[in-house]
């Protein structure tokens, strides 16, 4: 499965005074929301969910969320 991310990040003069640090930190987020909730709608995002006792803290719930990539030029 391919899963594109694309996102216009902005309209107009928002972003004139940022630096360009700022402005792919910026990128690198939407771009990475994106593309999580396209894997998630594609139920590509294995999740398991948890719960234990902890002596110092009580019941804890433990979510563990991942997902397997591939390159296929690689």
């Amino acid at each position: 499965m391919l899963v594109k991310a694309e996102r216009i990040i902005s309209h107009g003069d928002i972003l004139m005074d940022c630096s360009e640090e700022e402005i792919f930190k910026y990128v690198r987020n939407e771009l990475a929301t994106k593309i999580v909730e396209e894997l998630i709608n594609n139920r590509k995002v294995k999740i398991e969910i948890a719960s234990q006792m902890n002596d110092d803290f009580g019941m804890i719930v433990k979510v563990r969320a991942s997902v397997q990539a591939y390159n296929p030029d690689d």
